[in-house]
């Protein structure tokens, strides 16, 4: 499902927050992170991808999408634009963090969103990343969404910059 929630108490903050999945974004609302929280959730990993612009592959996607996982496809079309609307709003803003795993589900979205992004970041937007493969406490670590509020939020500063580097890695992934 894709989702964005708004920002929070109307206060402009510059940040976007970028999740594949809902899981987390409560939790760092309840964290107090700044920002806007968008849940981008296109599982770029199954179904047809078209190598066009988002607006025109966005319906074959909404399609897949509803058949996939019974949906109805106007309410998937409508989250895939509201996802790629907010994406576009983050030319606007002055850091956006990245809240990704290393499985499949959320590599090729991270890599498609870095390759999306990294004009901002020649134009001085700060592209950051929080991934993380364990977590002290927590024997069998399998991702972000075991964490609570508080170990999120303790995460939040030590997020990497997302270097050139990165960037052309994901662009070659892509």
């Amino acid at each position: 499902h894709l989702h964005l929630l708004s920002r929070a108490a109307g206060i402009d903050s510059g940040m976007l927050h970028i999740r594949c999945g809902e899981d987390i974004l409560g939790k760092l609302e309840a964290a107090g992170l700044p920002g806007r929280k968008l849940s981008w959730a296109d599982p770029l990993c199954e179904g047809p991808w078209l190598p066009y612009e988002r607006a025109f592959a966005r319906p074959v996607r909404a399609r897949f999408l509803a058949e996939r996982y019974a949906l109805d496809f106007m309410s998937a079309l409508d989250a895939l634009a509201t996802a790629d609307e907010a994406l576009d709003g983050a030319a606007d803003e002055d850091e956006v963090v990245l809240w990704f795993e290393h499985d499949l589900f959320d590599q090729p979205i991270l890599a498609y969103l870095l390759t999306e992004l990294a004009p901002l970041a020649e134009r001085g937007v700060r592209l950051s990343l929080v991934q993380v493969h364990e977590h002290p406490g927590i024997e069998r670590f399998i991702g972000l969404g075991q964490l609570d509020a508080a170990a999120l939020g303790a995460l939040f500063p030590a997020r990497a910059t997302v270097s050139a580097a990165t960037l052309a890695l994901a662009h070659r992934a892509v």
